[in-house]
């Protein structure tokens, strides 16, 4: 039976399905600094920019890592043109293309000959074709996969899911080298260019190619028939590593983290590390967001004899289907190439294993895995007995995923989920958290400043700024409790007892808040804050001369304060001392010229001064 339509939308269901409640999800980890505090995606005027900078050049400042990915910050300045900075836009963008990778990998799979399929005849529907069950296996399993939620949950890491998308569109267009007119190899080459641009991992598809057309199609050519088929990529490769030196050569480099091993070290990694990815694709189990790698791991210990293991079968299993089973080796083929940049450990930064990295070499293993199931379900029990095992299967798979997407629910979440698995996984720093409050992005601040208090529950600093947070959300009851904690930590913290007090008016707990702002300025008299705030809460209790005492010190101690100046100056205003109010109004609309309200102040003041003018 040839693919149908039913095939098509079963398979973009589940893909879409099994992370339908990723679209709830925030921001988190460097989604922070790649979409909130990215100018670029706000200002279509940006795009020469991105085209000709490295991917962290919108910091303009020094970067420890040497990245050209300008189509990431294409999408996401499209995606800010529909749905703003709201998460949700960010994460269907990520959920649809993995819809899309779903649909590819059944694409792909089904055009694969049957003729390089030990055991298995063609299909009689499709000639030349794999029987419709393979693809079909294949891609539920690809789209259900749990250790695919990394890639999928992450909006940073759309470089992954992106440039596997053009790898595939790229490779689909080559599978037919008989057929492969100017026409196509040509947009082949365009699809690979775009892959480049958005991860340099897709520089491997020649080498993928090569596996397919030598032994899986077992084309015969002359050198320059050779060259007509390739040279298209070869340009389009030689173009973009000319963009990237552009690019990379007019960066800041700050020097990175990365890994010094010695050759040694280095061979046992690379082991250790292949041995895990397959481990995590056989059994999707404790999946996590940091895994823990150790330079100094020997072999002589179960991960690293499991991991030989595993490396010794997989050498096995490539060299007997070599030439016996073409298909096999093709799959085996497509695991590890895609995977080869991840093993090259002293040029990673930060942590070598990252589940992400699995995303397209996990489609090797899928269509080996529906290969191998439609080998053995010989006879019509084994054959619905492989039916209930994949429905089985892509029901467990997709269940892990759903779960699995609960934790990325924002920064907290997952660094909870993350330090249970890997407890010395690093904390995001605090200047981050304040930069994000700053802005506005209140939910990822108060996750990263939840984050931090649990890394060190001793640090006052960390509930004063958690409290803050919570306070500006209308978390009001949160906010004290946070506050209070801070106290107990620090008692003698003027800040604390300040925020603690404007908390507490906000609940409408006036004497209580009075009495925490005294306490404020008896520990920290010029703590002008706290002296501000008090001054609010004795004008309208009507005790203005105490008031205007506490308005003018507070305007002393910061001068430069606009808004101090401009209350200071209401006072006087409400007591009709204009020519006072009116030169406060001056002061503050010289310091904060784009406030509104400032400007409104003084024209009014002055309006009340030409109207008694004219009496």
């Amino acid at each position: 039976m040839p693919l149908r339509v039913w095939h098509v939308l079963l398979v973009a269901a589940v893909a879409f399905g099994v992370y339908a409640n990723s679209l709830g999800n925030g921001f988190l980890n460097d989604d922070e600094h790649e979409v909130l505090l990215n100018p670029w995606i706000r200002d279509p005027r940006s795009i020469p920019t991105i085209l000709s900078s490295h991917s962290w050049g919108f910091l303009d400042e020094p970067s420890g890592v040497r990245y050209y990915r300008p189509l990431k910050h294409l999408f996401f300045l499209l995606v800010y043109r529909i749905s703003g900075l709201e998460p949700w836009g960010f994460h269907l963008l990520n959920v649809l293309f993995h819809v899309g990778n779903s649909l590819l990998v059944l694409l792909v799979a089904a055009r694969l000959p049957a003729a390089v399929m030990r055991f298995v005849a063609e299909d009689p529907a499709r000639p030349g074709g794999l029987p419709v069950a393979v693809p079909l296996a294949a891609a539920l399993l690809f789209a259900a996969h749990p250790i695919h939620s990394e890639a999928v949950n992450w909006v940073a890491a759309i470089v992954e899911i992106s440039f596997t998308f053009f790898f595939l569109l790229s490779f689909v267009l080559r599978m037919a080298p008989d057929r492969a007119t100017p026409a196509r190899t040509s947009m082949s080459a365009l699809f690979y260019f775009l892959a480049m641009l958005c991860k340099e991992t897709a520089v491997t598809l020649p080498a993928l190619l090569a596996v397919y057309d030598l032994a899986v199609v077992k084309t015969r050519r002359t050198a320059r028939q050779w060259l007509t088929l390739y040279g298209p990529h070869l340009v389009a490769a030689v173009a973009y590593f000319v963009l990237r030196w552009v690019a990379l050569a007019r960066m800041k480099y700050a020097g990175g983290q990365f890994w010094d091993v010695t050759p040694d070290q280095f061979a046992i990694g690379v082991l250790l590390l292949f041995g895990r990815y397959v481990e995590k694709l056989f059994l999707p189990v404790g999946l996590s967001f940091w895994h823990r790698f150790d330079p100094d791991a020997v072999l002589l210990s179960v991960a690293g004899l499991s991991s030989l293991v595993a490396a010794a079968a997989f050498l096995w299993a490539a060299w007997r289907a070599r030439k016996t089973d073409p298909l096999t080796f093709f799959c085996l083929a497509l695991f590890v190439i895609p995977l080869a940049p991840a093993f090259l450990i002293p040029s990673l930064p930060g942590k070598p294993f990252a589940e992400r990295y699995a995303y397209l070499p996990s489609m090797g293993f899928v269509i080996l895995a529906a290969v191998l199931g439609h080998r053995l379900a010989r006879g019509r029990v084994l054959r619905q007995t492989m039916v209930l095992v994949l429905v089985a299967t892509t029901a467990g798979y997709g269940w892990a995923t759903v779960r699995r997407n609960r934790v990325w629910k924002d920064a907290y979440t997952l660094y909870v989920d993350t330090t249970k698995k890997t407890p010395d996984a690093p904390v995001p720093p605090f200047s981050l958290g304040t930069k994000l409050l700053a802005l506005g992005h209140l939910d990822e601040a108060i996750a990263h400043f939840r984050i931090l208090t649990l890394a060190d529950p001793k640090e006052p600093g960390y509930q004063i700024a958690l409290g803050n947070a919570l306070l500006r959300t209308g978390r009001i009851d949160e906010a004290i409790l946070t506050q209070q904690r801070a106290l107990a930590l620090d008692p003698t913290s003027p800040e604390a007892h300040t925020n603690l007090g404007i908390a507490l008016v906000r609940k409408g707990s006036r004497r209580e808040a009075t009495n925490e702002y005294r306490q404020a300025l008896e520990l920290d008299p010029k703590f002008a804050t706290a002296r501000f705030n008090l001054a609010g809460i004795l004008a309208d209790d009507g005790l203005i001369d105490e008031a205007l005492e506490q308005y003018r010190e507070a305007a002393r101690l910061e001068p430069e304060n606009a808004y101090y100046q401009a209350a200071l100056g209401i006072e006087y205003a409400k007591l009709n001392r204009l020519d006072e109010a009116i030169e406060l109004f001056e002061t503050s609309v010289r310091l904060d010229p784009q406030e509104q309200t400032y400007r409104n102040n003084l024209e009014r003041a002055k309006r009340l001064v030409e109207a008694q003018k004219s009496r």
